[in-house]
């Protein structure tokens, strides 16, 4: 059953009251830094019914935030910066200013419109998830390798993306010219560019183009998309393959090879030849095993031959999204107000794995707790028999409140904030006889590896 959003105003309030898990997202806000100094400081934007923005909101502590929050229970709720000064008293300072904020980075898949063929706009499915999860293992890839990020958190968006929050402290306190230039490095693509020249420009082929290639080639996920979006199909699917190419002997090979695929049956059997002759590691891979190969095309055709998979695979990023310090980004857990889905971390192994069917959605969050209230009824009418003990309502209610996020083990969070919420879950299931050892530990616990400062 498709979501129906004009059911967020009585949905919303439950919501934010009962199930969103204030504490661990403040704690993940804070690094560790006193509340008045550093979470007192950073902007919070809730965006209401027709997109009616109210900005530079702030508070002084989680209790504070929550309560407001609560109050207004907005369709939306953004994170921004770090301010010099307290964003709520942002009018009474002439140099009020961004000072932090996280490294961002948002994939949405309308950006591959061009070349995805089983969806358009705001439709997902199976098929095109298929470029998200490449974005996530390419882009987490080079943020700790070639940047040496470590603290780097994957939100489902809600709708047909990932967000990537870089938590770093020196990802924290760039400007927006180094912003910029960790952007600019990352991104390849911008519309239909094409990345053939990046690749092949003057013999030179740059480290992170062959780490972004080798990535995508490993992961097996171009081989189904090959197959899944057609491009290969006929003759005409092929031509793509000689967009961009401006050597004229490196066309005519090209030409040569296409020729030759025409005749072959499958899809599957086209994409292996082209590999065969046009792929390294492919070639490499083949000879480890001992197979005779054919010979291999030309350096030029093997360069041109990695300029249309990335052309095809690469992630494309909003630049924008990244560059400003002050830019807004959807919070984790918020709900997206046209799915009603909520914007969960996610993992780079459960990101594979994943079935959109079954994300949290707002309203059968809500319907499951009211069949708990319901169960609950029931079991304050059972007759305890003995020493037979029944759990109290409050505990059997945040068992359910915590198990909606962690029932699918694909949603079991190991990383960045899901450490909090892994402790969310612990405290719900130690309501009660366990309530004074949870508040101590949580005094004691640092805040999670995927979000601290380092």
């Amino acid at each position: 059953m498709s979501f129906e959003p004009s059911m967020l105003p009585q949905i919303l309030p439950e919501y934010y009251r009962r199930l969103f898990p204030f504490k661990p997202l403040c704690k993940w806000l804070s690094y560790s830094e006193k509340a008045s100094s550093y979470f007192a400081q950073r902007e919070f934007a809730f965006i209401l019914e027709d997109d009616v923005h109210l900005r530079y909101r702030s508070f002084n502590d989680v209790l504070e935030f929550e309560k407001e929050l609560c109050k207004i229970s907005p369709y939306k709720l953004d994170i921004g910066a770090v301010y010099n000064h307290r964003p709520k008293d942002n009018k009474k300072f002439t140099d009020f200013r961004a000072t932090e904020r996280e490294l961002v980075f948002d994939i949405d898949l309308t950006d591959y419109d061009g070349i995805r063929r089983c969806c358009s706009e705001a439709n997902i499915c199976r098929k095109c998830w298929r470029w998200i999860t490449t974005a996530m293992k390419v882009l987490d890839y080079l943020l700790k390798e070639h940047f040496g990020f470590e603290h780097r958190l994957w939100v489902f968006s809600g709708r047909r993306g990932v967000h990537c929050w870089v938590a770093d402290s020196q990802a924290r306190k760039l400007t927006n010219v180094g912003r910029s230039a960790v952007a600019e490095y990352l991104s390849l693509i911008s519309g239909d560019q094409k990345v053939v020249t990046i690749a092949s420009k003057k013999g030179f082929v740059h480290p992170m183009i062959e780490d972004a290639y080798r990535l995508i080639m490993e992961s097996g996920e171009v081989d189904k998309m090959i197959v899944e979006q057609g491009w290969l199909n006929s003759e005409q699917g092929l031509l793509p393959l000689l967009e961009g190419c401006t050597d004229v002997n490196v066309r005519n090979e090209l030409n040569s090879i296409i020729s030759e695929l025409v005749s072959v049956e499958t899809v599957e059997q086209r994409w292996q030849a082209l590999r065969i002759k046009l792929d390294k590691i492919k070639r490499n891979e083949m000879a480890k095993d001992g197979v005779e190969l054919c010979q291999a095309a030309s350096s030029g055709a093997m360069n041109h031959f990695r300029g249309f998979v990335l052309q095809h695979t690469y992630p494309r990023l909003d630049v924008n999204v990244s560059t400003g310090t002050n830019h807004l980004l959807k919070s984790p857990f918020c709900i997206h107000p046209k799915t009603g889905c909520v914007a969960v971390p996610i993992t780079l192994a459960q990101a594979t794995h994943l079935n959109l069917e079954t994300l949290p959605r707002v309203d059968r969050l809500m319907s499951e707790l009211s069949k708990v209230r319901h169960d609950e009824e029931q079991t304050k009418n059972r007759k305890v028999l003995g020493n037979e003990q029944h759990p109290s309502s409050d505990r059997i209610v945040q068992e359910q409140k915590t198990c909606i996020f962690l029932k699918n083990p694909h949603l079991a969070l190991d990383n960045g904030i899901g450490h909090s919420i892994g402790g969310w879950a612990d405290r719900a299931r130690a309501q009660g006889r366990d309530g004074e050892r949870v508040q101590k530990r949580d005094r004691e616990r640092c805040c999670p590896n995927g979000a601290t400062q380092p």
